[in-house]
């Protein structure tokens, strides 16, 4: 079940229904499921719960090859199609045509934000395509907490639902007292954790 959850900063996509390449604006007939998990499986675990609440909401997931971009432009655009709206973006090493090794970046984004991170995409990289897949993303319930002692305060992050809780304290917290009090990032965290027992 927890192949199906969406963990702290990472994503778990599960269903690909359709698929189009902007490069083209051709639409490609629907795909079968991509996922391995049998859909009755998932009924019967959320049936078995009542007190969980079934978090599903579509994503677009934006794919583009790019080439003879540096590492540094690469993750310039990648902060630049964070700030336009994506959930995630993250880069696989591929290999391309004529044996060129390329660079695979991967964007997941709501609809409502899909133009402004493809207008970012292509603006930012070298790209002359993007491919697009409408996945099914299913994500544990999250919320904050505070945890405080004499050092500060820091957020940490609470996902839970179907039997499974895991907590995360934020780095950026974390690293705010750490550069205050000039301490290793894992001394603040090894604090915080053991005062938020």
């Amino acid at each position: 079940m927890a192949d199906i959850l969406k963990r702290s900063g990472e994503e778990s996509s599960s269903v690909s229904c359709s698929k189009s390449d902007t490069s083209t604006g051709n639409d490609f007939p629907d795909e079968a499921s991509v996922s391995s998990l049998d859909s009755s499986m998932i009924s019967e675990s959320f049936a078995a719960d009542e007190e969980n609440e079934l978090k599903l909401n579509r994503v677009s997931e934006l794919k583009l090859n790019v080439d003879d971009m540096t590492a540094e432009e690469i993750g310039f655009a990648m902060e630049k199609i964070y700030e336009a709206g994506a959930v995630e973006c993250f880069t696989t090493a591929v290999g391309m045509k004529k044996c060129r090794p390329g660079t695979l970046i991967t964007i997941l984004c709501r609809e409502d934000k899909k133009e402004a991170v493809l207008l970012a995409a292509f603006r930012h990289t070298n790209t002359i395509g993007i491919r697009e897949n409408i996945c099914r993303r299913y994500t544990l319930n999250r919320k904050f907490e505070t945890v405080e002692n004499e050092l500060g305060s820091v957020r940490k992050k609470i996902s839970e639902g179907f039997g499974i809780r895991r907590e995360k304290l934020e780095y950026d917290d974390l690293a705010r007292i750490a550069n205050e009090y000039g301490m290793s990032i894992s001394e603040v965290r090894k604090i915080f954790e053991t005062d938020g027992d």
